[in-house]
């Protein structure tokens, strides 16, 4: 037996107010003797004693009147075997958590599994009574883990189950139990049942991370039901990675793409067919043999035909699982790059500007848009647009233009250096490459410059395998003792140059001092060139080598240098562009692989120029693009993409061990033995009445106190009547 309402039984103590009352009534009687008339006195007695009979019977009488009620509004029940055969079905609670993650559209001998999820479902709810609360969860649900929901009658459920579908989002199987949990901790019914309706794959069990669960209600008098429907195989492979490997974008060039195919079954995929399309375009194939639970690399060449944002899909041979069999990427070569070259005065940066404003070939032809500006204008200048600042013979270097430059870099932005004879190293070193994380560089000896001093350095060591060089020149990469297809330049001076940590030498000099250097800083890359871009120190910019290496050190720098990771299905997208503030207050929306589309508001962060925009959790996979209202109809080209790929633990379909079950209801507070596993259906209706077998006592428990109230009221109207012939009887003698 339980009690529904256990607080109520305080109110047993209201069964003392009749036994107080009858004790103040009880009066003592004064003795007056008589005659002696022995025989009157013994029937007097006698009917007294009737008398206290009856009124022990009235006070029993409401004392149990009160008891019953009590006990009636604490709602007791009795569960189980205790209920005996006449027992009825006792309200309950029913939480319904189905699984409607990608797994479930597999299939089994009976059709797709979802669909036999939702019979298992429709033959819960079938057992259900009008007074039953249900509560239908789906694992795809965005919930506010702190609400509480409302539940619904089953009929209703019923109805909406029809229209429910597999999604392509999946969840633990923690929060999804624990949601369930709490609303049946809010219930006062008899019964408190839990059922899971699952395919059994073991990921979706899995305890990595159960912190944000926080502490579970009691589930003591939770009775849970299993219903596992079973894929007919579980052997699957995936698409579970793809990244781009070439580190300078152009159209018309050669890209790379290396993914990763993953076994997850105990068969060997043979000679699956791995397709990469770009812009939805096949464009290369390549077949591919994978051994049980390994995995294998596949490595791919296209050539972009444009520029811009495209997407980029890699494709294999659907099995049994046919969601992961893509994975998607977005590839973006810079239409348009916007250069910032900042000198002391504009002779400084004559020779940069120059360079990049001549076209190498026709794919780079209208690429760069130059601006030159001088250190004293550097104030005015707007660095929140721009792609690359290029710094030329820096003489001052304000705090706050140092703290500009600082913050454009770390954002994602990039700078390149070049010393001079005006620079101010101390000012360089302390206000701008310290905070950067740069090593200080060393002033250049500007002494070497006399007219008496005919000495110079070369080139020793060019490394061909940076990206930069790429494809540049015609000897093969890397192979060490040919000689490098450049002419280097004779340089007479330089500044000295220090790799630290976070730097990578590119060229050398015949002195072993760095020549160029490369350094990360925050998500932007820095080039430092340790002479100037002028003709003083070098004749650098007169080599063939100069006007190239500018073009492929911008397109280098404005290249994604580090693998993007993808976002998964359910994840908010996040869409940084840089934009101004009247650009940033235009309406804008974000358009799904399936063409639905979301409006987005505007996030701008002044400090770094990056307008933000976030959408709702995303529900597909795919390439969701970001674009002007305006231009939504297809006028226009995408702001910014990013791709959305499915849930890596989703490709597993492995069953659950028993071990990891254990850990999981253990976990969730629940004790396996009160877990009832079914497995089919059809068998949900008799194992569910089999645990609901029971009754409220409450109903009983109303008409024995309304037994109690008729039977007093009887009682004492007969002690009444008794009572006044008594007392008649007594005036007449």
């Amino acid at each position: 037996m339980t009690f529904l309402n256990p607080l109520v039984l305080l109110g047993l103590a209201a069964a003392a107010i009749p036994i107080l009352i009858h004790l103040l009534n009880i009066r003592k009687l004064k003795l007056v003797e008589f005659s002696s008339l022995r025989f009157l006195k013994e029937l007097q007695k006698t009917r007294l004693r009737r008398l206290k009979l009856r009124q022990w019977l009235i006070l029993l009488l409401r004392t149990l009147l009160i008891i019953f009620l009590v006990l009636a509004f604490a709602r007791p029940a009795l569960k189980g075997s205790f209920a005996g055969p006449g027992g009825g079905h006792a309200t309950s609670t029913v939480v319904i958590l189905l699984d409607n993650s990608p797994s479930m559209g597999t299939r089994n001998d009976f059709g797709v599994l979802f669909d036999q999820a939702k019979e298992a479902a429709a033959q819960l709810l079938n057992t259900a009574s009008g007074t039953d609360e249900v509560y239908l969860f789906l694992l795809s649900d965005f919930y506010d883990a702190s609400a509480v929901p409302l539940p619904v009658s089953p009929a209703a459920t019923l109805k909406a189950l029809s229209g429910m579908t597999v999604t392509q989002r999946s969840v633990p199987y923690s929060s999804f139990v624990a949601r369930g949990l709490r609303a049946l901790a809010a219930s006062h019914n008899a019964n408190k049942e839990l059922c899971l309706i699952t395919d059994g794959q073991g990921t979706a069990f899995s305890l990595a991370d159960t912190s944000a669960l926080g502490e579970l209600p009691p589930a003591a008098n939770v009775g849970v039901f299993l219903t596992e429907i079973s894929p007919s195989q579980r052997d699957n492979g995936a698409v579970s990675s793809l990244i781009v490997e070439s580190r300078l974008l152009s159209p018309q060039k050669p890209t790379v793409f290396r993914s990763t195919i993953t076994n997850y079954g105990d068969r060997q995929i043979s000679n699956t067919l791995a397709c990469l399309y770009l812009d939805g375009t096949r464009v290369a194939q390549q077949s591919i043999t994978v051994a049980p639970h390994a995995t294998a690399s596949v490595v791919l060449s296209a050539v972009p035909k444009r520029r811009g944002i495209m997407g980029v899909t890699l494709h294999i041979d659907d099995d049994a699982l046919d969601l992961d069999n893509n994975y998607h990427l977005v590839l973006r070569i810079p239409e348009r790059i916007a250069i910032t070259c900042i000198g002391s005065t504009p002779a400084d940066t004559r020779y940069p500007a120059l360079a990049l404003s001549a076209a190498i070939d026709s794919t780079q032809a209208g690429i760069f848009a130059v601006q030159q500006t001088t250190h004293d204008r550097m104030q005015f200048a707007d660095l929140s647009g721009r792609d690359v600042i290029v710094l030329s013979n820096i003489h001052q270097l304000t705090p706050a233009d140092a703290s500009r430059i600082a913050d454009a870099v770390k954002s994602g932005r990039s700078l390149v250096i070049f010393p001079g004879n005006a620079t101010d190293y101390e000012q360089l070193n302390k206000g701008l490459l310290s905070t950067l994380g740069i090593p200080a560089i060393t002033a250049a000896d500007l002494g070497q410059l006399a007219p008496d001093r005919t000495g110079f350095v070369t080139f020793s060591d060019v490394d061909y395998r940076h990206p930069i060089f790429e494809g540049m020149f015609m000897q093969e990469p890397g192979k060490r003792g040919s000689s490098p297809a450049v002419e280097s330049p004779r340089i007479r001076t330089a500044a000295g140059l220090r790799p630290g940590t976070s730097g990578m030498p590119i060229i050398s000099m015949s002195d072993g001092r760095p020549f160029l250097c490369e350094y990360a800083a925050g998500k932007g890359r820095v080039l430092v060139f340790a002479v100037e871009s002028g003709t003083t120190w070098s004749d650098f910019p007169f080599k063939g080598l100069f006007a190239p290496l500018m073009h492929r050190s911008m397109l280098y720098l404005v290249s994604q240098h580090d693998p993007v990771e993808a976002a998964t299905v359910g994840d908010r997208l996040r869409f940084s562009v840089r934009m101004t503030a009247e650009e940033s207050g235009r309406g804008y929306l974000v358009k799904s692989p399936s063409g639905s589309e979301e409006r987005v508001r505007a996030e701008q962060h002044a400090a770094t120029g990056i307008t933000v925009f976030q959408t709702a959790p995303s529900q597909e996979v795919g390439v969701y693009a970001l674009l002007s209202a305006e231009g939504s109809s297809g006028r226009t080209a995408p702001m910014q993409a990013l791709a959305v790929n499915p849930a890596a633990p989703e490709s597993d379909l492995s069953r659950a061990e028993n071990e990891a079950l254990e850990a999981f209801w253990k976990r969730m507070g629940i004790s396996t033995d009160r877990i009832r596993h079914i497995n089919a259906p059809k068998d949900i209706p008799r194992v569910v009445q089999e645990s609901r077998f029971g009754v409220e006592l409450w109903r009983y428990l109303v008409a024995l106190a309304l037994a109690c109230a008729l039977i007093e009221m009887a009682f004492s109207r007969a002690d009444t009547s008794t009572g006044g012939k008594e007392e008649h009887a007594g005036h007449n003698k």
